[in-house]
């Protein structure tokens, strides 16, 4: 079977109070080509995964409704066959979202919010192969009961419990078929950017090994692409644009092919942005006055753009000043001594935390905190912590 995964949309957001409603159609029309692109060639897509933040916010702005079903509208009229899956994310209403899912339904547009059937799955057929979808919104606590009727709060608890029940439907009366599975969390050990934190908000990780049974794991919640777990069949594509001047600039939607009991074969598809977001570094005199880089500034009229001067006295209306060569400045601001010394910590934070090693874990942290290992104490405070990491099996793998 062969899907085309794309979450996060947001749909409604605003961006440094912009609205972002040309730039996120001009998206959505990439997803139609996509799938147009592939059915031209006879290859044509069977499924649309987005495993949610359809919008931004509970109470979509109306606009973002409308873009939403013309969108769906329009797929539905020129790829009847093709079996939409969505999903709701933390930013969604479950109400909201699923209203009219039962008829939509009965054109290939299914719509999952709550967990009332989260055991049943859409089963595809093509070519005599077969491929069971399941689906599981975003999960809060109580959203299932253990055996003893209490209510499951903890996230990871919650996954393991739903997956062991589809585990045990599918292999009971799909056994032959391959298995997908859409959901939206965070896995253990993702990388989540400054900018991404906002979205994540308090959400708990998840193991990713508790994906493993199924032959393909399609999930949203952050915005960056990246595959989780040993086994790396558990996939986000990213959110499809940049929303924040720190996100990684390269955004993709994902061409995933599914075999029963086979590695999937995921393909990046780039999407490229209505406009670019940009965050541009240097003395203020390079972005305005004769001394300006025209070079850099023909780049990026086109970009939303944030800039960071390290001059100590910035003239009077320098935004106003900037916005003459930078159409869509979109942030200004003087970038002090301690930004550059907290985000020199940051970036050794993460390639500590990145490296998995307990050893160079615990030398970065506790530099960090004291400034130094010249301490009585550091040896038998670090022996202490890697007989705990040992013991918790935790380390390089």
């Amino acid at each position: 079977m062969k899907f085309l995964q794309t979450s996060d949309w947001h749909l409604g957001k605003t961006f440094h109070e912009l609205n972002l409603e040309e730039d996120q159609k001009f998206f959505l029309d990439q997803v139609y080509s996509e799938l147009k692109k592939e059915s031209e060639t006879g290859d044509a897509y069977d499924g649309l995964l987005i495993p949610g933040d359809i919008y931004d916010r509970p109470v979509p702005p109306a606009d973002a409704v409308r873009m939403l079903s013309k969108f769906l509208g329009r797929l539905h009229e020129d790829f009847p066959g093709l079996q939409i899956f969505i999903l709701s994310g933390n930013h969604d209403s479950a109400d909201r979202l699923s209203f009219l899912k039962d008829i939509l339904t009965e054109i290939n547009i299914h719509i999952t919010t709550d967990v009332k059937d989260f055991t049943n799955p859409v089963i595809l057929e093509k070519n005599g192969d077969k491929c069971a979808v399941y689906q599981l919104p975003f999960l809060y606590a109580g959203s299932f009961f253990d055996e003893e009727n209490n209510a499951i709060k903890r996230q990871n608890d919650l996954y393991e419990y739903a997956c062991k029940k589809i585990s045990e439907v599918h292999h009971k009366n799909f056994n032959d078929f391959s298995s997908v599975l859409c959901c939206h969390l965070m896995t253990v050990k993702s990388l989540v950017s400054d900018s991404e934190r906002s979205f994540v908000g308090t959400a708990e990780e998840v193991d990713a090994s508790l994906f493993d049974p199924f032959d393909y794991t399609a999930v949203g919640h952050l915005h960056s692409y990246q595959a989780a777990g040993e086994l790396k069949k558990v996939v986000y594509s990213g959110a499809p644009l940049s929303y924040s001047f720190d996100d990684k600039e390269d955004r993709f939607m994902l061409k995933v092919n599914i075999h029963k009991g086979k590695e999937p074969e995921v393909t990046k598809v780039p999407i490229q942005p209505l406009h670019k977001v940009v965050r541009l570094k240097g003395p203020f005199e390079s972005f305005y006055g004769i001394n300006a880089d025209n070079t850099l500034i023909k780049k990026h009229e086109n970009d939303f753009v944030e800039i960071l001067v390290d001059d100590a006295v910035v003239p009077e209306g320098a935004v106003s000043l900037l916005r003459t060569n930078f159409k869509n400045l979109l942030s200004f601001r003087k970038e002090t001594k301690e930004d550059t010394v907290m985000k020199a910590d940051l970036s050794k934070r993460t390639e500590a935390v990145s490296s998995n090693n307990p050893d160079t874990i615990f030398e970065s942290f506790f530099t960090e905190i004291f400034g130094t290992k010249e301490d009585m104490n550091y040896e038998k405070i670090k022996k202490v912590f890697l007989n705990a990491a040992k013991e918790n099996n935790w380390g390089e793998q």
